[in-house]
């Protein structure tokens, strides 16, 4: 027969040893996840009142996981004590109808933040910023997927959008900065690992202007000319800008609409549009004496001083864009992009 002090001595071994045999079959789930940029592209606030969204973008957030554990199929329920966790920087704050604002690096801009596919909007609070790949446990508070959302081990995707808010008078400039910290954590856990993060870009303005489009007569040429590299002679092309207020640090980016590149972007040459029936000619795009560049952002060197109206003068020629250019018309069509704050 034990004495009682001898059965408690065994009671408590064999719990031990429980304790020590049950280690090998906890299973943990490790995660690296991807980096992203909220692209803002350029934002007008000009119209919008204080509290509400005047910019929207999506970004996708990819985990990628695998089974550390050893006995993961009996333990299905370990993988829902893993969350993920997109943590704003900074603390939020209300304004208009959003719960939680965060701050960026512009004066009187900030930025909300939701998970689209849940339709749940994320905050600093842990909670309020984890989502679960499957049903959580008693009292786990993360937001849960939606069925086949994730895989284990796999991926599971996050599609996380973002809200520029109005919260005051804006000083125009460029979106910087990291906004969230992409982790993974366990459910409990009061941090989480770093796996990510998300920053953004983009340009802020309070400027609004309009722009008419415009149609260029190119006149006639000898088509011998132009196979001698004799273009016919430039025509003006004027843009005009009709802004609320005058605009500042304005560039311009032009882009062929049809017609394909010729030669190196800064030739400034588009081949004949599909349109066109001559063989072998093109237009050039010329801008203060020189070729522009096709698709690159370039500043006007236009002071608007006091003006709302500001005109814009490029150039355009028939050139040739082979050894023989043979009679027809020559038709192209580009796009101008302005930029200005």
């Amino acid at each position: 027969m034990y004495s009682v002090q001898e059965m408690m001595k065994i009671l408590i071994r064999a719990l031990f040893l429980l304790v020590l045999c049950s280690l090998p079959y906890v299973s943990y789930a490790n995660c690296t996840g991807t980096n992203a940029t909220f692209a803002f592209g350029n934002a007008n606030a000009g119209s919008a009142s204080i509290g509400s969204s005047f910019a929207t973008t999506t970004v996708a957030i990819t985990y990628t996981c695998s089974d550390k554990g050893a006995n993961a199929p009996s333990w299905p329920t370990v993988y829902n004590n893993w969350s993920f966790q997109t943590l704003p920087v900074g603390n939020g704050v209300p304004a208009g109808n959003f719960s939680k604002v965060f701050p960026t690096n512009i004066g009187g801009v900030g930025i909300t933040f939701k998970e689209v596919l849940t339709n749940s909007p994320i905050s600093e609070t842990i909670g309020k910023n984890s989502f679960c790949w499957s049903t959580p446990l008693v009292n786990d508070p993360c937001y849960v997927l939606p069925s086949g959302r994730c895989t284990l081990p796999g991926t599971c995707v996050l599609n996380i959008q973002a809200d520029l808010i109005k919260t005051g008078n804006i000083s125009p400039g460029a979106l910087s900065g990291k906004v969230i910290n992409v982790s993974y954590y366990a459910f409990g856990a009061t941090t989480g690992t770093i796996v990510g993060g998300i920053n953004m870009t983009g340009m802020v303005g309070t400027t609004t202007c309009t722009i008419a489009p415009v149609t260029v007569n190119l006149g006639t040429a000898q088509p011998r000319n132009l196979t001698n590299g004799q273009p016919s002679s430039p025509k003006l092309v004027n843009l005009r800008l009709v802004c609320d207020k005058p605009p500042q640090n304005l560039s311009y980016q032009m882009s062929p609409l049809s017609g394909a590149v010729v030669g190196n972007a800064c030739d400034g040459t588009m081949r004949n549009a599909g349109t066109g029936t001559a063989r072998n000619a093109g237009i050039r795009f010329m801008r203060e004496g020189a070729n522009i560049c096709w698709n690159t952002a370039t500043p006007t060197n236009i002071s608007a001083g006091s003006s709302k109206v500001i005109d814009v003068q490029f150039f355009a020629q028939m050139i040739g864009t082979g050894r023989t250019t043979s009679s027809g018309s020559v038709v192209g069509n580009a796009v101008a992009t302005f930029t200005y704050q």
